[in-house]
């Protein structure tokens, strides 16, 4: 889709692993690796991805330095998360010969702290409120929508294809509701501006 653009890839490699610039700083051997995706189907969102990794070579990766103690992903977090029928809808409708496992692959990542960025993109206190509720929402919303596709799945109300096109939807939704890739689109250009981002302490709860 040549509309809707995800950034993705890249990174500091430290030895064998992903560090933070602060740590990488301390030695002379950097290899920098950058990958950009979602851009086969538009010459110009390719440049553009190239472009914006340009600038921010320049420009350095302290602002995003903050992020690194984030936890990405539990890998034990779906079988404690989705019900049986959900876990059964989810490995018998999406083949493992496309993604290893389906369970962390994607529907695992609903359950990645997304309300921590609501602190850590520096938003004023009720932005901050806002975008992490609509996050909570968003994921709550999600996994209803799984739990009655499961349900649905179980009784043979729909077949595998039309699961897995059901679940994948719920994921694309997931997405829009949540309202954050906007803030972390306004949070990159800002970052490629090389303007000071202020991590402010907001409520969580």
């Amino acid at each position: 889709n040549k509309t809707r653009r995800w950034r993705s890839g890249g990174g500091l490699i430290h030895g064998n692993r992903l560090a933070p610039i602060t740590e990488i700083l301390q030695d002379n051997l950097v290899r920098w690796g950058f990958e950009v995706r979602s851009a086969h189907k538009s010459l110009p969102t390719l440049f553009e991805e190239v472009h914006t990794l340009e600038k921010l070579m320049k420009v350095g990766y302290l602002s995003f330095d903050r992020f690194f103690d984030l936890k990405v992903l539990d890998p034990n977090i779906f079988e404690r998360a989705f019900s049986p029928a959900v876990q059964s809808m989810l490995m018998k409708s999406i083949p493992e010969s496309e993604v290893e496992d389906p369970r962390q692959r994607y529907f695992a990542y609903l359950y990645r702290p997304f309300e921590q960025y609501a602190v850590l993109l520096g938003l004023p206190a009720e932005e901050a409120k806002a975008l992490r509720l609509n996050i909570l929402k968003a994921r709550s919303h999600a996994v209803a929508s799984l739990e009655a596709l499961g349900k649905q799945f179980g009784l043979g109300t729909i077949d595998t294809k039309k699961a897995r096109e059901l679940a994948m939807v719920t994921l694309a939704t997931f997405a829009e509701e949540t309202k954050l890739l906007p803030q972390l689109e306004a949070y990159l250009n800002r970052a490629i501006q090389d303007e000071a981002i202020p991590l402010r302490s907001v409520a969580t709860r």
